[in-house]
C-alpha cells in the first residue's frame, strides 16, 4: 500500500476536557483499538453479528464496493461477522444530514449525505467522511458512517438510487487522510476522514471501497494507526488492484487478534 507521511494531529485532551468523556476513553491509541482509562477495550463482543444497513441514498454502483469492504474482515474473522445489507429499515429519502436523528437509533447506517447537509462543513470542512461509534458500558453500541457525497462525485457514471446525492463535483480525490477524534456527551466517538485534493486516476468506485475498509475498521472499535502499511494509517491507498485484493496488512491482523478470533 503507497502511503506518505502528510498527516496532522488534533487538540484531543482540548477535546475532551471541553466536550466530555463519560467513559474515560483514552486520547491515545496505543492497542490499535479506543480503550478507557482502565485498559478496557471498547469493541462489539466477540462472536457478534454485526449488521450494517445502507441507507438508500447511496449510489447504485458503489452499495456492492461498500458490502465488500466487510467481506475484507469476514474473510479474517472466525467468530465475529460483519454484514453490510440492503436496509429495509432505513430505506426512507428524508434523512437530511441530521445526525442526532439516527445516532442511538440502535442501526448501525451507512449514509451518503449531499453537501447542503453535511454536519462538519464548517466544524471539519475538508472532512470526507465520518464515522460515529456510540459506546456503552460493556463497549460498541452502536456505529454509523457517513459519506460527503460531493468528494466522490467525480465520476459521471456515479449516479443516485434516489435524489439525495449532491450533483456536485470534486476534481478527484487521492485518499491521503487525516483523522481526528471528537467526544461528545452522547456517550460517542466521532472519526473525521480528510482529502488533500490532489488528483487521482483510480475509479471512484475503488476511493469509496478503500474509505469503507477503513471506516469499517473505526466501526468495530479501531482507532488510527501511525504504521505506513496499515489501512487505518491516516493516508490510506488509493484502491490499486493490489489494495483491494488484501488491504488488511500483517498489522493490522495482530491487532484484531487482539479483540477477535481470527
Amino acid at each position: 500500500m503507497m502511503t506518505s507521511h502528510k498527516w496532522t494531529t488534533f487538540g484531543l485532551l482540548t477535546l475532551l476536557q471541553a466536550c466530555g468523556n463519560p467513559f474515560d476513553i483514552k486520547s491515545s491509541c496505543e492497542s490499535g483499538f479506543y480503550t478507557t482509562t482502565s485498559n478496557e477495550r471498547m469493541q462489539w463482543p466477540e462472536g457478534s453479528r454485526i449488521e450494517f444497513q445502507m441507507h438508500a441514498s447511496l449510489p447504485e454502483n458503489i452499495r456492492d464496493v461498500v458490502a465488500a469492504s466487510g467481506d475484507r474482515y469476514n474473510d479474517v474473522f472466525k467468530k465475529t461477522s460483519l454484514h453490510i445489507i440492503d436496509s429495509e429499515e432505513i430505506d426512507t429519502p428524508d434523512f437530511k444530514g441530521n445526525v442526532s436523528e439516527v445516532s442511538g437509533d440502535n442501526i448501525n447506517g451507512i449514509y451518503w449525505v449531499r453537501e447542503k447537509d453535511w454536519a462538519w462543513s464548517e466544524s471539519d470542512p475538508e472532512a470526507v467522511a465520518m464515522t460515529v461509534i456510540s459506546f456503552s458500558r460493556t463497549g460498541i453500541a452502536e456505529s454509523d458512517v457517513f459519506f460527503r457525497a460531493k468528494v466522490f462525485k467525480r465520476e459521471t457514471h456515479l449516479t443516485a438510487s434516489n435524489a439525495t446525492v449532491s450533483n456536485e463535483t470534486s476534481q478527484g480525490m487521492p485518499l491521503d487522510f487525516l483523522f481526528g477524534l471528537g467526544f461528545n456527551s452522547k456517550n460517542s466517538i466521532a472519526s473525521a476522514a480528510y482529502n488533500l485534493a490532489s488528483s487521482n486516476p483510480n475509479p471512484a468506485e475503488h476511493q469509496v471501497f478503500m474509505v469503507s475498509v477503513h471506516e469499517m475498521g473505526h466501526a468495530i472499535g479501531r482507532c488510527h494507526s501511525d504504521d505506513p502499511a496499515s489501512i487505518m494509517y491516516p493516508e490510506v491507498g488509493s484502491g490499486s488492484e493490489e489494495d483491494r485484493e488484501s488491504p488488511l496488512s500483517e498489522g493490522d491482523l495482530d491487532i484484531l487478534s487482539q479483540a477477535y478470533k481470527l
